[in-house]
Parts: structure tokens; sequence; C-alpha cells
């Protein structure tokens, strides 16, 4: 549902007719070790680097990550005041080398 609410046009398009298809698979990786999915506990960095994002952190207990083709990443976009705000979601293909998974 996050593709449907927050996703482009393209995104929706091309994503969730793969996942209608049944020929992608995709997971959510939002706990970290405070053992939350708050957005008050999301330590995870994501750094704008030109036209990308540095995404930089560990998530814990992602449902079917060895099998995912994209894996979902809350990450702290802004340092606000308020901690339940500046945190956004990516959608990370888990083909990335910098992907390690851990079982």
């Amino acid at each position: 549902m996050t593709v449907l609410d927050g996703g482009s046009d393209a995104q929706k398009d091309e994503i969730l007719s793969r996942i209608c298809a049944g020929t992608i698979f995709m997971t959510m990786g939002l706990t970290e070790a405070s053992v939350t999915t708050e957005p008050w506990g999301v330590e995870t960095t994501a750094t704008r680097q030109g036209n990308n994002f540095q995404i930089s952190g560990t998530k814990l207990f992602v449902p079917d990550a060895e099998t995912a083709d994209i894996i979902i990443v809350a990450a702290r976009t802004s340092s606000e005041s308020d901690p339940d705000k500046g945190v956004s979601l990516f959608l990370v293909p888990a083909t990335l080398t910098v992907c390690l998974l851990d079982q």
C-alpha cells in the first residue's frame, strides 16, 4: 500500500502491475535496534547525493528479505526537532551489492 499511497505515477504503473502479476516481491525494512517501528525510533539515515540518496543503517527482522526484489526502507531524511517527523520511505532494490543480508 505504500507505493499506492505515496509512489509516483511511474512507480505505481511499473511496480503495482508487477506485484499483481506475481513477477516481483516486496518487503519492508522498518525495525531497528530500538525494536520499534515508530518514527521516533528510526536511526537509519538517508543523505542526498546529487539525484540519489545514500542510506546508512541496519534493519532487523525484514521478512522474506532473501527472496524480495525490493525492500521498502524507512530512513531519517531530516533532523526535525519533532522525532516523529523527518522520516521517508525508500524503494531499495534488494539486488544492490550494498544490501547485506544476515540470517
